[in-house]
C-alpha cells in the first residue's frame, strides 16, 4: 500500500496522506494455491 502527501491548494501546507485502495490482485497467488482451490483442481 502506498500513500502520497497532499498539498492544500490555498497554501501548500501538507493536509495528510491519501491512502490508495488495496490491489485486488495482490494476493492472487495465495488464492490460486489455497487448499480449497487445490482440491477443486
Amino acid at each position: 500500500m502506498s500513500s502520497h502527501d497532499t498539498k492544500n491548494p490555498n497554501g501548500g501546507v501538507s493536509m495528510g496522506h491519501v491512502i490508495e485502495p488495496p490491489d485486488p490482485n495482490s494476493n492472487l497467488l495465495e488464492l490460486v494455491l489455497s487448499r480449497d482451490n487445490m482440491h477443486l483442481a
